[in-house]
């Protein structure tokens, strides 16, 4: 979800608007490699023949001039496989990513991070050499301005050392995957803020003591907002339910630094805002009765503008944010 914005008008006068190149469309050819005869000639195995005599329709496989002969045309389609042109991206299609085998936890977040155009604009204007990021540089440049209509991304599955045959949860590939851009970006102050300022939030959690009635306070960073659905049938009573006071009794008592064990109550609130708020629904619980994980089947909604200031602040800040995308885990496996 993104903060939407605020609505501005002023008295202009019309003028015809230069036109301006896209920031996004000229960084992202920086990030791939120019194509010139070099590269054709080591892609389809082409170079000089070392017949001293031939034709112009020589039937050396390796032969430029034997381009267009029977030879050539039967050693392209057995060596290098299918013809390209199948793949070939359609006027204004989008291009899709290819699951290498258990991949496509990690392939819808790309997409959603490739959609959000601050973040990638963010990965084009960042400068390194750590392989993470030149190959997800290459990889958006492919996606915005490539000219097949999908991509393998196993460059940047071998850069990230994941199994391509092992399905993760993208919850857990999300926070991994984050953090390690956050480590990565802190270095080149282009965009060494990015990252917390776009995604970054923080929750506070403060605790009671009804004894004393001293109040402890602690901060707490996320990436992403973990909600417990089972139970709600609305994404915002869910949220409502993770951000009321609760009740630190028996068992659960609070450790009070001047009371000892003693009754408390504790509330949740949202300190800061992020532009780009995460929410990861909680569908994938443990039974601990069975020993096994399972999936929450049931339904819920989720509404296309959300004020976060409501449901989860102290109500003097507004912070609405509009649905913008959505990562769905179909099937009634937890895998």
């Amino acid at each position: 979800m993104s903060k939407r914005p605020k609505r501005v008008t002023a008295a202009t006068r019309r003028v015809q608007p230069k036109a301006q190149p896209d920031p996004v469309e000229d960084n992202s050819w920086l990030c791939t490699e120019d194509v010139g005869l070099t590269q054709v000639q080591r892609v389809y195995h082409l170079g000089d023949c070392q017949r001293k005599m031939h034709k112009t329709t020589c039937e050396h496989v390796k032969c430029l001039k034997g381009f267009h002969s029977p030879t050539e045309a039967e050693y392209m389609s057995q060596t290098l496989g299918a013809d390209p042109r199948e793949r070939r991206r359609t006027e204004r299609a989008k291009v899709g990513l290819y699951n290498l085998g258990s991949t496509c936890y990690m392939n819808s977040l790309l997409q959603v991070l490739y959609n959000d155009l601050h973040f990638r604009k963010a990965l084009f204007d960042w400068k390194g050499d750590n392989p993470v990021g030149t190959q997800l540089q290459h990889l958006f440049a492919c996606l915005q301005s490539g000219a097949e209509s999908y991509i393998e991304p196993r460059e940047l599955v071998k850069a990230l050392e994941l199994p391509p045959n092992v399905q993760q949860d993208a919850d857990e590939f999300w926070n991994m995957f984050i953090l390690a851009l956050e480590r990565l970006w802190d270095a080149d102050p282009a965009v060494a803020q990015f990252i917390p300022q776009h995604f970054r939030g923080h929750m506070l959690y403060q605790t009671i003591c009804k004894k004393c009635t001293v109040a402890s306070q602690r901060t707490e960073a996320f990436y992403g907002l973990s909600v417990n659905i089972k139970g709600f049938g609305r994404v915002e009573d869910a949220l409502k339910a993770s951000c009321q006071t609760e009740e630190l009794t028996g068992s659960e008592q609070y450790d009070c630094n001047q009371c000892g064990k003693q009754d408390a109550t504790r509330t949740v609130s949202l300190k800061r805002f992020p532009n780009v708020l995460v929410l990861k629904l909680m569908r994938f619980i443990y039974d601990l009765k069975k020993g096994i994980r399972q999936k929450v089947q049931e339904a819920i909604s989720y509404p296309h503008v959300l004020n976060m200031g409501e449901l989860c602040g102290d109500g003097a800040v507004d912070a609405v944010y509009e649905l913008t995308s959505l990562v769905l885990h179909k099937g009634k496996s937890c895998y």
